[in-house]
């Protein structure tokens, strides 16, 4: 594998891009495409939790939520310098899909998987469920 490192330095240049955005189970959904790469975001009614283990230890979001590669991200999505998302006040659990095993532009692997819109649409609505029952599971907790 080899890395392109004049198309990474090109492409973190170019502007993210919502590629779709989406309402599933009354839930804002939106996919970016950013420097090679998808990102994908659901909201979550649990605003300021932060995804990571480390500080929510096993009733954490990523303890639970089942995703593409775990959750990567937890927050507002006003950073990309989309204009549609800069007012946002919405809480997001996110994944990626830069992992290893993930093709990317920059690092471009025979033996990677090149995702295609219509499957992270799919793994985002996975997400998504998986929110949602986080959610239920996490007021359950926080009730005893």
């Amino acid at each position: 594998m080899k890395t392109n490192i004049k198309k990474l330095i090109a492409m973190e240049k170019e502007p993210a891009v919502i590629k779709k955005r989406f309402t599933y189970r009354g839930r804002d959904c939106v996919i970016i495409w950013v420097m090679g790469h998808f990102n994908a975001y659901v909201e979550t009614t649990l605003k300021g939790m932060n995804y990571s283990r480390k500080r929510n230890r096993d009733i954490g979001p990523d303890a639970k939520i089942t995703c593409h590669g775990g959750l990567t991200y937890s927050g507002k999505l006003n950073y990309y310098g989309i204009d549609e998302l800069k007012d946002t006040k919405k809480w997001y659990f996110g994944m990626d899909f830069a992992h290893a095993w993930d093709y990317m532009e920059w690092r471009p692997r025979k033996d990677a998987h090149k995702w295609k819109l219509k499957e992270v649409v799919k793994e985002t609505k996975q997400l998504c469920d998986e929110v949602i029952k986080y959610e239920a599971f996490y007021r359950r907790q926080i009730r005893k």
